[in-house]
């Protein structure tokens, strides 16, 4: 009676195992199938962004173009102040182009492929050209926006691209959620100690919540 208990509770076992077994095979199936849908989902996903990014190049390429035109064969016959607005939607359209050609580079920070171009570059230059830029968005919303702290050339060693997207993004906000007839400055400053250069965006906003500012990283999150 005993043999034959131990051999039923064996078979048993064997049994089990064999159950198991083909439960982990089924599981296995299941996420390397799940796999292999992501990984045609990324792929979509890059094509995607490739045709769109191939779709806008061209429309800014032919905005691009007539600008470039106007202000090297028509510049004596228009006035300084057209002169200006052509410049501005001149820089403004090579911008976007510019970052028609990065649109990628979330897809490239996510796979952990981002090149970063280290070079040096004057950042004062940057931030006064940021302010030229954004000058005229700020006035249609009757604010002013000033650099401080940028009339000297400051060298440093970054990547220019990074930095200018950090910079808009400040500044885009700044002009969107401080009002009309607020002050935006962008601050450069120094700490010859700690061998630092820290850049500010200040403006008249009522800021963010306590309650908000533990999610200020948070991707989408507003």
């Amino acid at each position: 009676i005993a043999y034959r208990i131990q051999k039923w509770r064996l078979a048993q076992l064997r049994d089990r195992n064999v159950y198991l077994e083909n439960i982990v095979k089924e599981r296995t199936a299941q996420v390397n199938q799940q796999v292999e849908q992501l990984k045609h989902q990324q792929t979509l996903k890059d094509r995607f962004f490739s045709n769109v990014s191939h779709e806008f190049r061209t429309p800014l390429t032919l905005t691009i173009g007539p600008l470039e035109e106007i202000i090297s064969e028509h510049k004596e016959e228009i006035s300084k102040d057209v002169d200006f607005l052509t410049r501005t939607a001149l820089n403004n359209a090579s911008k976007m182009l510019a970052l028609v050609g990065q649109v990628l580079d979330l897809n490239r920070l996510e796979a952990g492929k981002l090149p970063i171009r280290v070079a040096q570059h004057d950042i004062s230059l940057l931030l006064r050209g940021l302010q030229e830029r954004f000058s005229l968005w700020a006035e249609q919303h009757k604010q002013t926006l000033i650099t401080s702290n940028c009339e000297e050339p400051l060298l440093l060693w970054f990547d220019i691209d990074q930095i200018e997207k950090c910079v808009s993004n400040l500044l885009s906000n700044a002009i969107k959620y401080s009002g009309e007839h607020s002050k935006i400055t962008i601050d450069l400053r120094t700490n010859s100690l700690e061998n630092q250069a820290i850049i500010s965006v200040i403006d008249n906003g009522t800021g963010i919540s306590k309650e908000a500012r533990s999610r200020v990283f948070e991707r989408f999150y507003q």
